[in-house]
C-alpha cells in the first residue's frame, strides 16, 4: 500500500476476522504507518482456533454496521459459477461483506478453483473482479469473466 501518495481526505480501513501471516503484517504496518485516514478495524466475535478466524453472531453484527467501497475477500473454493468455504458461519461473513460493499475483489490461487466446499457464499458473478494466478486455465478465465467479474491473472 502506497501511503505516501494518498490524500489525507481518502480513508483506508482495514477490517479483518483473522489472525494469520498477513493480520500480523497488517498489524505491524498499521502500528509504523502516520498517516492520518489508515485504520484497522478487528471483528468480533466467537474465535474458531481451527481456522484462527473469528465469526458468530457478533462478528456478523460488526460487518452489518459497515458499509464498504472496495472489500477484498479471500476464496477458499471457487467455480465458474460459485464460492463455496467450509464452514456454515464464514459463508454468513463473507455474505455480508458482499452485501455491504460496492465492489467485492475476490482472491484466490487457482489451486482454489474447482473446489467445492460445504458452504455456499455466492454465485461468482456477485464479484466485481478475481485475482488468481496465472495457472488458471485461460477457458476457466473466459467462463468466469462471461457470467460478469473481470479475471485478472497475476505471475506466480
Amino acid at each position: 500500500m502506497d501511503l505516501e501518495n494518498t490524500p489525507d481526505e481518502v480513508l483506508i480501513a482495514n477490517v479483518v476476522n483473522g489472525d494469520d501471516a498477513s493480520f500480523e503484517q497488517l498489524v505491524k504496518k498499521y502500528e509504523y504507518t502516520n498517516h492520518p485516514t489508515v485504520e484497522l478495524y478487528i471483528i468480533g466475535g466467537k474465535w474458531k482456533k481451527e481456522i484462527r478466524e473469528s465469526y458468530g453472531q457478533i462478528a456478523e453484527e460488526d460487518l452489518k454496521k459497515l458499509k464498504l467501497d472496495k472489500a477484498f475477500i479471500g476464496l477458499s473454493s471457487f467455480t465458474a459459477k460459485d464460492i463455496t468455504v467450509g464452514e456454515i458461519e464464514i459463508a454468513k461473513l463473507k455474505q455480508i461483506v458482499i452485501e455491504n460493499s460496492k465492489e467485492t475483489i475476490g482472491l484466490a490461487d487457482s489451486s482454489k478453483f474447482g473446489k467445492e466446499l460445504f458452504a455456499y457464499v455466492s454465485p461468482i458473478s456477485a464479484l466485481k473482479c478475481l485475482i488468481s494466478d496465472d495457472m488458471l486455465p485461460v477457458k476457466i478465465k473466459n467462463q468466469i469473466e462471461n457470467s460478469g467479474p473481470k479475471v485478472i491473472l497475476v505471475a506466480k
